[in-house]
């Protein structure tokens, strides 16, 4: 009976555990003292990196590794990463020794957050119990934790504050002082974490939501971009994008290994119209989806764009004599971190200089150069037609020939509109824009008499100048 029952421990050993071939080793990028947490942390990591895994370690913590590998595969791995700060500089080699319960990828052994991984040995009798000291976070009162938060410093207070405005549990500013805001930022976490929401975090949970941050904000590898012939600053999740070319008056970024994440900035000579002009351009590629908020305003715009498959914000302004933005572009599947990305590169944007692309920088054929959109794809309208102002709101008349073979309309390019009249007899429908134009013009038409034939020129023939609209 000892005999069979070792060996069901013996089972028990090698499913709750990684197998330990010879020569595999993981790259154990982090720890985290809960399971919500370490679950976060292994899904951001999981989207930069195959073979992610998360195990219970004989500590009761959670770790994160990337594995398994062969040594020298995992040594190779280490300094990459670590050179690129793609990972956090303090992970290191680990053979797995104290790996207990897989919890990621899911589907993998349940994990099993009450009890820590017994340190198990080959000739242990099944009846044995294996002691374990499983080290937690140390207890502390309000009053301790009061104290240690009071220790802290300025930059260690903006810590926190940075940490749970990353998670998206705090949206004041940034300044060190710790508020009835604050408090209920902190409170909001504990609850998220399952901790007691008291307002004030232990020692312990200070260092797990500030560690967590700052290693998530390294897996993205965010890094700041100076770039000189556009002239524009900015922090972007470089872990995810790749410099790819220059077309004026692009700075162009594509997806790394995968990432699902792309990107550009934008640099220019010229004010108001030129910012008004990108602003339609940029709506006119398919990477910018025709449903989400537009804004533009006299001396900047904001677009965000989504739809089931991807989703882009775009943003530009006036500085000086130039306008100068930028554009990132994701999977709807990403939109979780990206929404913790955006507001790095929002808040790190600035203009460098009195500068904007030299549209010789690369040499470009001539009829590229006709085109703001070098290299770029645009939307393309199925039909494009003309048609008439008739009202100081921007009313359209046009044909119903043409509204018939349309899903969608729009009018200049990339303003919606609806079909509010439609006369099949005489051939006619108006549009109305989804937001009031101010048309240079308006068409005067004189009414047509009743019970008679149509007056007015044939549309098909008329309809050779006015306002282009498009489906």
């Amino acid at each position: 009976m000892r005999v069979s029952g070792f060996l069901f421990g013996l089972l028990m050993l090698v499913c709750s555990g990684p197998v330990m071939a010879q020569d595999q080793a993981w790259v154990q990028i982090e720890a985290q003292p809960n399971l919500s947490t370490a679950m976060d942390r292994a899904r951001a990591y999981a989207a930069l990196f195959p073979q992610v895994q998360g195990y219970r370690l004989a500590s009761g913590w959670y770790g994160i590794a990337i594995g398994p590998l062969t040594s020298d595969e995992a040594v190779a791995e280490l300094h990459s990463l670590t050179a690129q700060n793609m990972i956090p500089s303090d992970s290191y080699i680990s053979d797995g020794a104290s790996f207990g319960d897989l919890f990621w990828p899911v589907g993998g052994q349940a994990a099993t957050p009450t009890a820590p991984a017994a340190e198990s040995t080959a000739m242990a009798p099944a009846d044995t119990v294996v002691a374990t000291d499983t080290p937690a976070l140390p207890e502390e009162t309000i009053g301790q934790a009061k104290a240690g938060e009071a220790a802290l410093d300025q930059t260690g207070r903006e810590d926190l504050q940075t940490a749970l405005k990353w998670f998206g549990f705090y949206d004041g500013k940034v300044d060190g002082h710790i508020g009835s805001g604050s408090r209920a930022s902190m409170a909001n976490w504990q609850s998220a974490q399952g901790f007691e929401p008291t307002g004030v975090l232990t020692a312990g949970q200070r260092t797990a939501l500030v560690d967590g941050y700052k290693g998530e904000e390294s897996a993205f590898g965010f890094q700041t971009v100076t770039e000189p012939e556009a002239a524009i600053e900015i922090s972007l999740p470089m872990a995810m994008l790749n410099f790819d070319r220059y077309t004026p008056p692009f700075v162009r970024y594509g997806a790394k290994d995968g990432s699902g994440v792309t990107g550009m900035l934008i640099s220019e000579p010229g004010t108001k119209a030129s910012l008004s002009g990108l602003y339609d351009v940029l709506q006119s590629l398919d990477i910018v989806p025709a449903d989400g908020e537009r804004a533009l305003e006299d001396t900047s715009f904001t677009i965000h764009g989504k739809n089931d498959k991807i989703e882009t914000v775009a943003y530009a302004e006036i500085v000086g004599s130039n306008v100068k933005g930028y554009l990132l572009s994701w999977d709807v599947a990403k939109s979780g971190q990206m929404n913790r990305v955006l507001p790095i590169v929002q808040s790190s944007f600035r203009s460098t200089g009195d500068k904007a692309m030299d549209p010789g920088l690369v040499p470009l054929a001539d009829a590229v150069k006709r085109g703001l959109l070098a290299g770029l794809s645009a939307k393309k309208p199925k039909v494009s037609r003309s048609g008439f102002f008739i009202d100081a709101a921007g009313s359209v008349l046009t044909t119903v020939e043409a509204v018939d073979q349309c899903g969608s309309v729009t009018l200049e390019r990339s303003l919606g509109a609806k079909v509010t009249f439609e006369d099949k007899a005489s051939g006619i429908a108006v549009l109305t824009p989804d937001a009031p134009l101010a048309p240079a013009s308006v068409a005067t038409l004189p009414p047509m008499r009743r019970k008679s034939a149509l007056r007015w020129p044939s549309l098909a023939t008329a309809m050779r100048g006015g306002c282009p609209r498009r489906c």
